[in-house]
């Protein structure tokens, strides 16, 4: 009997162990896909500050070309106006001789 005993606690405890084997397995595989899972979400962090980053220096690129191009304005708006066209002499008038009108008496009315 106590080897019987001894027999069943050995099988049990050869079923518990399995059984935690399984477990165990089981929970590596959750651990993997979680890790998995946290250096995608790392990667994608470190995407986004790069991009984020990129994108600061771009703002702060066109940020300093407008600070440019404001202070070229500000110039221009201060500077002296300069004729920039030059005048050209205006030609004198011409005088055209009109014609005199044909005589009327010659043609034919048209309320006759």
């Amino acid at each position: 009997m106590e080897s019987e005993l001894k027999s069943i606690n050995d099988r049990q405890m050869k079923t518990l162990g399995e059984d935690l084997d399984n477990k165990l397995s089981g929970l590596e595989q959750v651990l993997k896909g979680i890790k998995a899972s946290l250096i995608q979400s790392q990667n994608h962090l470190i995407k986004t500050k790069t991009n984020q980053a990129n994108a600061i220096q771009k703002i702060q690129a066109i940020d300093k070309n407008n600070q440019e191009l404001q202070s070229k304005i500000e110039m221009i708006k201060k500077a002296p106006l300069k004729n920039t066209k030059k005048e050209t002499p205006k030609k004198q008038a011409t005088t055209k001789k009109i014609k005199s009108k044909p005589d009327e008496s010659d043609r034919p009315s048209l309320w006759s």
